[in-house]
């Protein structure tokens, strides 16, 4: 994967769009969360960073997160967040075998606020760990480096076996992802940018740097994970697209609407609430979730609660008019449903992307860069999307041995009642849906 820090995705055309900010390793909520969703073929549930630390059971999330994109491919979307920056820089120190004495002093800082934010889970026994590390803060006040180093060796193999797939996850994350396009005003209005803390840009320069390198540079990453309100500034105004993140909880946020910037932070405090704001972007609707049997702190947010929903009903009026926009150059054509059948056909893909060394260098897909994803892939994307559509996918046969190709007698999908649906529709469905997910460009074959 060709990983980017700002991304874009397309408009959800086919299920709705969900929010959630900050579960800190709350697996209990985040159940809880997801069998209120409970996906449907194209729902997408939006994580705004920080899934890990403080709660007791990271590992889970991630877990979680892993089993339920391999059923629905991408229906999970995961933006960093300041813990999970913490995560990166804390396992990237104890990984080191020597370093100058500012980079040292550096990454003790690191591992302290990592550690005072319940950072322990990363290893297998947090008791052998905190004292591996009182033995790293006593060897760096006597400046013995080489027992420091020894010492972070030890630590470094008490990691937890997943440390490295989640190490892998946590560095694919981007750190902003906008949500639709700007080619219109009713677009404009459908879409939404997700971040941690704050935007450190306009719509404007999102726009550029979507068509450019996609690239933050060092000071940018920091302020969209870490701003405070004491930190906010007026990048963005009124009429910018609305904006989602989390990070302040809202017990120590002003407001969870800042109408300045029309950005809606949704940080509940999950972590000590044992609650969360799920939110739906499609339908802009807001729901409260607890735990069963947690305190009651609705009466703590019930202000808070209307005043976002209020402010997600209202239609605003956009500063940014289309053509004041950077546009992404996509091509306008929309390929009928013939060109998309004959499209996922293998021998003409194969013949489409000939001399690409195995990659489509005309397909944009979720945020990955043309020739970052290979034919083979695609063709498994579209294998899962048809499976995770029906319920069942057994044919029943109009004579022995042969399968329908009339109506699908024991295959259900969404409403529809088994034997109601056509072979037709269901792959017309499905193009449909690889409309809504692929920029479709030109194939440029190398010779």
């Amino acid at each position: 994967m060709c990983r980017k820090d700002v991304i874009q995705l397309t408009r959800n055309t086919i299920g709705d769009d969900y929010l959630i900010a900050d579960l800190h390793g709350n697996a209990q909520i985040f159940n809880e969360t997801l069998k209120k969703i409970n996906f449907a073929l194209g729902d997408r549930l939006f994580m705004l960073g920080d899934l890990f630390d403080r709660g007791e059971n990271s590992p889970e999330v991630f877990k979680k997160i892993m089993e339920i994109n391999q059923v629905y491919p991408g229906a999970i979307c995961v933006i960093r967040g300041n813990h999970e920056d913490l995560l990166l820089k804390t396992v990237l120190f104890l990984g080191k075998k020597t370093q100058p004495n500012d980079a040292i002093e550096e990454g003790l800082r690191i591992l302290i606020s990592f550690f005072r934010n319940d950072g322990w889970w990363i290893f297998k026994a947090p008791l052998i760990a905190n004292g591996l590390f009182k033995q790293i803060l006593s060897h760096f006040r006597k400046n013995e480096l080489t027992r420091l180093f020894e010492r972070l060796a030890d630590l470094n193999k008490q990691l937890i076996d997943e440390i490295d797939e989640i190490v892998t996850f946590a560095e694919s994350l981007p750190y902003i992802t906008l949500v639709g396009n700007l080619d219109s005003a009713e677009e404009i209005e459908k879409a939404f940018v997700i971040f941690h803390a704050d935007m450190p840009f306009s719509d404007k320069e999102l726009m550029s740097v979507l068509n450019g390198s996609g690239t933050l540079t060092d000071k940018q990453r920091h302020y969209c994970t870490w701003a405070r309100e004491s930190d906010y500034q007026s990048f963005r105004d009124s009429g910018s697209i609305l904006g989602f993140c989390g990070h302040t909880t809202w017990y120590h946020a002003t407001s969870p609407v800042r109408k300045s910037t029309n950005t809606c932070n949704l940080d509940a405090g999950t972590y000590f609430t044992n609650s969360i704001i799920l939110v739906n972007a499609t339908k802009r609707t807001v729901e409260y979730i607890a735990n069963p049997g947690s305190p009651n702190v609705v009466p703590h947010f019930d202000d808070k609660l209307q005043a976002l929903k209020k402010h997600l009903m209202q239609k605003p009026q956009h500063s940014n008019a289309p053509a004041q926009v950077a546009q992404r150059q996509v091509c306008k054509k929309t390929p009928s449903f013939n060109e998309y059948s004959d499209a996922i056909d293998n021998a003409i893909l194969d013949e489409m992307f000939k001399g690409t060394g195995g990659k489509i260098e005309g397909w944009r897909w979720r945020g990955i860069e043309p020739g970052c994803i290979t034919l083979q892939e695609l063709i498994d994307y579209a294998n899962q999307t048809v499976s995770n559509n029906f319920s069942r996918t057994m044919f029943q046969p109009k004579a022995p041995g042969e399968p329908t190709r009339s109506a699908l007698r024991a295959i259900g999908t969404k409403n529809t009642r088994p034997g109601e649906i056509r072979i037709e529709q269901v792959r017309r469905d499905f193009y449909e849906r690889m409309a809504g997910d692929f920029d479709i460009t030109t194939p440029s074959s190398k010779k």
